[in-house]
């Protein structure tokens, strides 16, 4: 699917679609734990832009207060979690709205692989962005 927006970063501004953008954000940070989590926030996402907010984030390894495991421990992506990332950035873009993508975010989180290094890090990361 081509989005219909692209976010940028140039300097310390930040752009939609070329033009200056000032983000509004919701941090959504239990968004990928259940089917149940990802379409409560499906079913706000229009709610939220009628209130002003223009900008979401998710996270795919860990969080504060959950421990979401979007990664595999060969650090590719959780397929469900994948599919749930995916349903999020889709419905997100027909509103015009920007996903921020939080890769990996373990403080007191248990969703680390005690297996992982820095390598596996990287490539989780590097595999998102593929």
């Amino acid at each position: 699917m081509a989005s219909k927006y692209v976010f940028q970063v140039k300097g310390t501004s930040t752009y939609l679609n070329g033009k200056p953008f000032l983000a509004k954000s919701l941090r959504c940070s239990n968004a990928l734990f259940s089917d149940e989590s990802t379409n409560d926030l499906l079913n706000n996402l229009e709610r939220y832009t009628y209130y002003g907010l223009n900008t979401i984030s998710v996270y795919l390894q860990g969080n504060r207060y959950g421990d979401v495991k979007g990664y595999d421990e060969d650090a590719s992506l959780n397929p469900v979690h994948a599919d749930r990332l995916a349903k999020i950035i889709e419905a997100a873009d027909e509103l015009g709205m920007v996903v921020l993508v939080g890769c990996l975010y373990w403080d007191t989180s248990n969703a680390k692989w005690n297996s992982w290094t820095q390598k596996e890090a990287n490539l989780a990361v590097a595999n998102t962005v593929q």
